[in-house]
């Protein structure tokens, strides 16, 4: 008999979404996620651990869908339509420790995820600078910091020393 999930599998490989299975067969990783519409096969997926959303076609609403990934450890939102109102929406991942984002975020959109008490692990892929930076002061809980196109400035660097609980910059 065919399951809801096999035909959620076969919709998504057939439209290009690696999935990766555990030894019992249960989804654990879903990369390359590329539109709203198949964030909504996230419900036949209770263990889903990992997923790599991609391509301007995510949206906030979509980000919606994720409330179904309960178990998702590890989050990417690369190259998405993905705003502040839907970072907003991650604290509905009760599990999620690593994060690594890309897109026009501000301080404030950033602020939010003080509320995902799980995060130790963010990397940003968007310029930033220091007033976007002061974020950290709000987000204690992340231990692992990876910053790419930082605009490094003195401002940067003291914001960064006054994050005790980093471990890695």
């Amino acid at each position: 008999t065919t399951t809801d999930a096999d035909r959620a599998i076969a919709a998504l490989t057939g439209e290009g979404v690696g999935i990766h299975r555990g030894p019992n067969g249960e989804v654990y990783s879903l990369n390359l996620l590329q539109s709203d519409g198949q964030l909504q096969y996230l419900k036949h997926f209770p263990t889903v651990r990992s997923i790599a959303l991609s391509t301007p076609r995510i949206t906030d609403a979509g980000i919606e869908s994720l409330a179904y990934a309960k178990q998702l450890t590890s989050l990417t939102i690369m190259r998405t339509s993905v705003t502040d109102a839907g970072l907003r929406k991650l604290d509905q991942l009760p599990n999620l420790e690593r994060l690594s984002l890309s897109g026009q975020f501000t301080r404030e959109g950033l602020r939010q995820l003080q509320r995902i008490k799980p995060l130790r692990s963010l990397a940003l892929f968007s310029p930033i600078d220091e007033r976007v930076l002061g974020f950290l002061a709000d987000v204690s809980q992340i231990n692992n910091l990876s910053l790419f196109e930082v605009r490094l400035g003195k401002d940067v660097v003291d914001i960064i020393n006054q994050c005790q609980n980093l471990r890695s910059c």
